[in-house]
């Protein structure tokens, strides 16, 4: 199911019937801004002026308190502490927010559901609309068997609904939950159509892998030895950076990414005695990226660039002369212009990194 409240095309969220699990951090790097404030495991339970938000929700909240201390409840090692997340100016925390699948608490469940996004006639109910479950209630059974974690959950939907899923019917079966304000246990019925039986049995299969360990960080890479084969691997990480730099181009000029992301040499610099922490591969992977960053930019069709002489010559051969003295001055003039320009910006935005406003 996705959908919200009030918006029913909001982003996708995890879950089941309306209900969806915490928010968990799964990764604070070091040189977060919130190193040593969040840790990885913190599983939120509030959040601005918020219980128990939905993963949409928390992100929408980190946003609006850019620039500003984020007033926090997690819960951590079984204690619940209260501190202030900060959020920079381009509302971001730098952390990496995940679902808390190990826990059977819920956050605050979506009263609304969206099974058709974009058409407002596909917007229903909940099945769980109608009893007003508080955010990070606890899930203690489907039916008379008790769950520990969100699989357990979706099992047990399962088996409550398997008969009703075999003659295509509608189904109701107990739902065993405890209050987080007062800690009152209380047993609801949920009934269920045919076709969200057919939904639960419908979903697809989860890895229980954590996702970390797919992150390109973890992902280890080796020619066994071979020479011919770290050539064949070295050609093929540049053909992808420089790819990446292209693209990375393509989107600055469409906006999707701000020019405030940009690093000049202060913020290379920076970076480079981060990464040079880490050991000597990662020091000679970084200058390699540098490398081919400096390379497709000396090769873009602007004056004083290696592109734009090329574009001269070009010029030249088709022309049989090349263009008059007055012309290049003017672009080199322009070109001069062009790279200050980029270099002023790119340093206003390391200082200001390194200073934190």
């Amino acid at each position: 199911y996705d959908g919200d409240d009030d918006n029913p095309d909001a982003m996708p969220e995890m879950g089941l019937l309306g209900l969806t699990p915490l928010i968990e951090l799964v990764g604070v790097p070091e040189s977060s801004h919130n190193s040593g404030v969040l840790a990885v495991g913190d599983v939120i339970l509030h959040a601005g002026q918020t219980s128990a938000p939905r993963m949409g929700q928390f992100l929408k909240i980190v946003k609006a308190y850019a620039g500003q201390p984020l007033p926090m409840t997690v819960l951590r090692d079984g204690k619940q502490i209260n501190l202030n997340g900060q959020v920079n100016k381009n509302g971001m925390l730098n952390v990496n927010p995940s679902y808390a699948t190990d826990i059977p608490r819920i956050a605050t469940p979506i009263k609304r559901l969206s099974t058709g996004p974009g058409d407002p006639a596909a917007v229903v109910d909940s099945p769980f609309a109608k009893f007003d479950l508080f955010g990070g209630t606890q899930i203690d059974a489907i039916g008379s068997k008790s769950v520990g974690d969100w699989n357990d959950i979706v099992v047990e939907a399962r088996v409550a609904t398997r008969e009703a899923s075999q003659k295509g019917q509608a189904v109701s079966f107990d739902v065993t939950t405890t209050n987080p304000i007062d800690g009152k246990a209380n047993t609801d019925q949920v009934s269920l159509t045919s076709e969200e039986v057919e939904e639960i049995h419908a979903l697809g299969w989860r890895s229980e892998l954590p996702s970390a360990i797919f992150e390109p960080v973890f992902v280890v890479r080796s020619a066994s030895g071979n020479p011919i084969t770290a050539i064949g691997m070295g050609i093929e990480e540049t053909h992808k950076l420089i790819l990446l730099t292209y693209l990375t181009i393509d989107r600055l000029f469409r906006r999707s990414i701000g020019i405030d992301q940009l690093h000049g040499p202060v913020g290379i610099v920076h970076l480079g005695t981060k990464v040079a922490d880490r050991g000597y591969t990662f020091l000679v992977f970084f200058l390699a990226m540098i490398s081919v960053n400096l390379a497709v930019i000396n090769f873009l069709p602007l004056p004083i660039l290696d592109g734009g002489l090329f574009l001269f010559l070009v010029y030249e051969k088709f022309k049989g002369r090349p263009p008059s003295v007055g012309f290049q001055n003017a672009a080199t003039l322009l070109g001069l212009a062009l790279i200050l320009t980029v270099f002023l910006v790119t340093f206003y935005n390391d200082m200001a990194r390194l200073l934190g406003t």
